[in-house]
């Protein structure tokens, strides 16, 4: 443990030694983040109010911007990159970027399209296969890190660009890779989670 990170320990710790929990740990933790607030660390404040006021720009602009069906269509047209994200915050935590992200889950996608349309392979083995390819290639980077000492920026903008040509490999020509409506995927995308399987993975998150 470095010594910065044992200042920030020593001072996360309350008076007299003795750990806090439950309420008591949560009254503490708000007034020290009221604290920091006040010293100037705004963290995701301005991100979040930055939000509010796009949101109220928008849903006066067009009334049915707040409607059930748009917010559904957001959520579903958000939902990979929102995985992506969930992701690389563990990297930014690490003091570290992932500059290839987003061409990774494209290169994963293209394998698993070209796999279930042109070689015929069933749609959850493509999916495995998919899933895989981004777990190899993870690690891969995360060991030319980690082992050899390459900072993440030069791999990650290394990784970005060639990536995006492998894709175009992959796809060809066609310029995207087109699921028919009759693919598992695409009923799954416009599916619907039963109620009840809906609140108890919401029940299992919260407690998570």
């Amino acid at each position: 443990m470095s010594a910065q990170t044992d200042e920030i320990v020593e001072q996360d710790q309350p008076e007299g030694g003795e750990p806090v929990e439950g309420l008591a740990a949560l009254i503490l933790y708000t007034r020290r983040y009221a604290a920091r607030v006040r010293g100037g660390e705004l963290g995701s404040i301005p991100a979040m109010l930055g939000l509010i006021v796009i949101t109220a720009v928008f849903a006066v602009v067009h009334p049915g911007f707040l409607s059930a069906y748009n917010i559904e269509a957001l959520v579903i047209q958000a939902a990979p990159i929102i995985v992506m994200a969930m992701g690389l915050v563990f990297v930014l935590l690490l003091g570290e970027i992932d500059l290839s992200a987003g061409t990774t889950g494209g290169l994963c996608s293209a394998i698993m399209a070209v796999l279930t349309l042109r070689h015929g392979a069933s749609w959850w083995l493509a999916l495995i296969v998919g899933l895989l390819a981004g777990l190899l290639i993870g690690f891969g980077m995360g060991w030319l890190r980690a082992r050899v000492g390459i900072p993440s920026f030069v791999i990650t903008l290394a990784t970005f660009l060639a990536f995006q040509g492998v894709t175009l490999i992959l796809i060809g020509g066609q310029g995207a890779v087109i699921l028919p409506d009759s693919s598992p995927l695409i009923k799954l995308e416009n599916g619907f989670v039963p109620l009840r399987l809906g609140w108890t993975l919401l029940a299992l998150f919260v407690i998570g």
